[in-house]
C-alpha cells in the first residue's frame, strides 16, 4: 500500500501559502497605515529622530528605550525619506521579517513545514501584531532582533561544531538588540545561560569570547540602563502595579479575543507537559522555548509589584514564544487525550483567523482637533493635558518644526503642555483660551484644570471627538 501525504503537508505547498499570507498581510497593513493618524507615542519617535545625533542620544538616555530605532529613522530623514508612510513601512518590513524568521525557527524545531505554517498563522492573524506592524515605534524592530538572536542561538545549540561565523553573528545581533530595547537584554541573558549549559568544552572558548565582546559592546549603554531602572524603582512610573489577572490580559492581547485566549491557555498547558515528556527526544534548543516564554512572563509579573514593568509592549519579546508554544502543545497527539489535540490543531488557528478584526484604530483624532482649532481658536493659547499629548497636536499644527526638540513651546509658542492646574497661572490673563483634554471625555465640572479655568473664565463651547479628545473654549469673565 502506497502512502500519499496530504497536500497541506507538502513543503512546497506550505512555502507557497507562506508567501501568499505574507504578501496579503503586507497589502492589508499598507492600507491600514494610511487610515490611522499619528497617535500615542509615535510623535516622540518622529520628534527625536529629527534631532542632531548627540542631542537625540542625550534625550533618549533619559527615557526607557535605547537610541537605535530613532537613529535608523534619523538616517531615513537624512536620505530625504521623511514621509510617515516610509517610517510605518519600516515597521511593516520588520514584522514581515519576523514572520519569515518565525517560520524558519518553527520548521527547525518541529521538523514539519505545516507546523511552521501553523505558527505563522498565529503570528499574522491577531490584532496585537497588526498594531505594531504599522506603528512608528521600536517594538517591531525589537521583535525582529529577538527572533534573529534566538534563531542564531538555536543553530549554535543544535550544532556543537558551529563555525566562528555563527558566534560572531550571535554577538553582532546581540549588540543591535541591546541598543534597541532594554528588555532585549533579558532575552540575551537567558540565551547565555542556556548556551553555557549545552556548549561542548571545545567550543567554550568561542562562547566566552563572543560573550565578552557582547558585554564590551553593550557597556556604554549598561550604566544608562542601571540609572533608568533605578529611577523607575524609586520614582513615579507611568505604569501601575499588575493585578492578579494581568497575565491573562497579556495572553488576551496575543490572542485578540477572550474566548480564544481561554482555549490558548489549554494549548500552553499541553506545551508544558510536552516539554517535560519529550526532553530526551527533542532538539536541544527546543527546551529553551519554555524558558523564553515563562521566565519573562512570571519574572516581570512578580517584579512589577515592586517596580512596574509588566506591559504588553515590553513583553513583545515573548510574543513569538507564545505562538511557538501553542504549536508545540498541539504538534503531537497527547496520549491520554489524543482527540483533544487533533481538534485543537484546526480549531485554534481557525479561531485566530475568525477572531482577528483586520483593522486597527489607534483612537487618535488630533488632525480633526487641529482643523477645529484653526476654525474656532486660530489665535488662542491652547492648553493640553495630559502634557505628553501636546506632541500629538503639534505634529498636525506644525510638523516641519518637530526637529527643534521635544518641548512643546519650542514647536509652537501658543501650545502649552499642562501637568496640573499650577501650570495655568501665566495663561489666565488671556481673554480666551482653548483647553484640549487628550485622554477621554471628562466631566469638566470635576476635572482639576477645567475647575481652575472656571474661576476666571466661562465655558462657551465643548467639542467631543470619536477618539479620546475633548476640546473646550473658555472666555475670561474676571479681570
Amino acid at each position: 500500500m502506497t502512502y500519499t501525504r496530504a497536500l497541506w503537508m507538502e513543503p512546497r505547498f506550505c512555502r507557497v501559502v507562506t508567501g501568499v499570507l505574507l504578501l496579503g498581510y503586507a497589502v492589508l497593513v499598507a492600507v491600514l497605515m494610511q487610515r490611522n493618524e499619528v497617535g500615542l507615542d509615535e510623535p516622540f519617535s518622529l520628534c527625536y529622530s529629527q534631532l542632531p545625533i548627540p542631542q537625540l542620544i542625550n534625550f533618549l538616555n533619559t527615557g526607557n528605550n535605547p537610541p537605535l530605532y530613532e537613529l535608523i529613522l534619523h538616517g531615513l530623514h537624512s536620505l530625504g525619506w521623511s514621509d510617515l508612510w516610509v517610517f510605518r513601512s519600516f515597521s511593516l518590513l520588520c514584522t514581515l521579517g519576523s514572520g519569515l524568521l518565525l517560520y524558519r525557527l518553527a520548521h527547525n524545531w518541529f521538523g514539519r513545514p505545516w507546523l511552521a505554517l501553523l505558527t505563522l498563522t498565529f503570528f499574522l492573524f491577531n490584532d496585537y501584531e497588526l498594531y505594531f506592524a504599522q506603528e512608528v515605534r521600536t517594538y517591531a524592530l525589537l521583535q525582529l532582533l529577538v527572533l534573529a538572536h534566538v534563531s542564531v542561538m538555536q543553530h549554535l545549540s543544535d550544532h556543537p561544531l558551529a563555525s566562528v561565523w555563527g558566534w560572531m553573528l550571535w554577538t553582532v545581533v546581540g549588540i543591535l538588540l541591546g541598543y534597541t530595547h532594554y528588555f532585549g537584554w533579558l532575552v540575551m541573558a537567558m540565551e547565555a545561560v542556556w548556551l553555557l549549559r549545552l556548549v561542548p568544552v571545545l567550543q567554550r572558548s568561542r562562547f566566552w569570547t563572543s560573550l565578552g565582546v557582547l558585554v564590551l559592546g553593550l557597556a556604554p549603554q549598561a550604566w544608562v540602563m542601571v540609572q533608568r531602572f533605578w529611577v523607575e524603582a524609586h520614582g513615579t512610573s507611568w505604569l501601575a502595579p499588575p493585578r492578579w489577572d494581568s497575565w491573562f490580559e497579556l495572553v488576551h492581547h496575543f490572542s485578540t479575543r477572550t474566548w480564544v485566549a481561554a482555549i490558548a491557555l489549554l494549548a500552553l498547558a499541553l506545551a508544558l507537559v510536552r516539554a517535560w515528556l519529550d526532553r530526551p527526544l527533542q532538539p536541544h534548543s527546543l527546551g529553551f522555548l519554555a524558558w523564553w516564554f515563562w521566565l519573562p512572563l512570571v519574572g516581570t509579573f512578580l517584579v512589577s509589584f515592586w517596580m512596574p514593568v509588566f506591559h504588553n509592549r515590553y513583553l513583545i519579546i515573548i510574543a513569538p514564544a507564545f505562538y511557538l508554544s501553542l504549536v508545540h502543545g498541539i504538534s503531537k497527539p497527547f496520549v491520554p487525550l489524543p482527540w483533544l489535540v487533533r481538534h485543537l490543531r484546526w480549531v485554534l488557528p481557525a479561531l485566530f483567523v475568525v477572531g482577528c478584526h483586520y483593522r486597527i484604530d489607534n483612537t487618535c483624532r488630533f488632525r480633526e482637533v487641529s482643523l477645529d482649532l484653526h476654525e474656532y481658536a486660530p489665535h488662542m493659547p491652547v492648553v493640553v493635558h495630559p502634557a505628553w499629548r501636546a506632541l500629538n497636536l503639534m505634529y498636525y499644527q506644525n510638523p516641519s518644526a518637530m526637529g527643534r526638540g521635544p518641548a512643546p513651546d519650542s514647536l509652537n509658542p501658543r501650545i502649552f503642555a499642562a501637568y496640573g492646574p499650577s501650570d495655568l497661572t501665566p495663561l489666565l490673563q488671556h481673554d480666551t483660551l482653548a483647553y484640549l483634554y487628550g485622554e477621554g471625555q471628562p466631566n469638566l465640572e470635576q476635572e482639576p484644570i477645567a475647575r481652575a479655568l472656571a474661576r476666571t473664565h466661562r465655558l462657551t463651547q465643548v467639542m467631543h471627538y470619536k477618539g479620546r479628545e475633548t476640546l473646550s473654549i473658555w472666555v475670561r469673565t474676571k479681570p
